[in-house]
């Protein structure tokens, strides 16, 4: 069975590492971030019964976050999709 590191060994981001990176993340474009989160994606793979450090699962948790956030400015200003009718519901 994996086994998760001891927590003093393991590497952790800080909070300013975390803020450096979601800076570093808001200036790149939506294809960097895509090809970042895919490079740490591949950096958190499972091998064998080696679990990926919390700095990588760290990593990797920031572009998706960053990627949500993008999506939510894109969308349309007032538009609530989960307040609209189905089509498909006939009352």
């Amino acid at each position: 069975m994996a086994r998760r590191p001891d927590r003093e060994k393991a590497e952790i981001l800080t909070e300013k590492d975390l803020k450096e990176l979601r800076h570093n993340l808001a200036h790149l474009s939506v294809t960097a971030v895509r090809d970042f989160y895919e490079q740490a994606y591949q950096d958190c793979r499972l091998v064998y019964s080696h679990l990926p450090s919390p700095k990588k699962i760290q990593t990797l948790v920031q572009p998706r976050k960053q990627n949500r956030r993008r999506l939510r400015q894109k969308s349309i200003p007032g538009f609530n999709p989960s307040s609209t009718p189905s089509p498909l519901i006939v009352t």
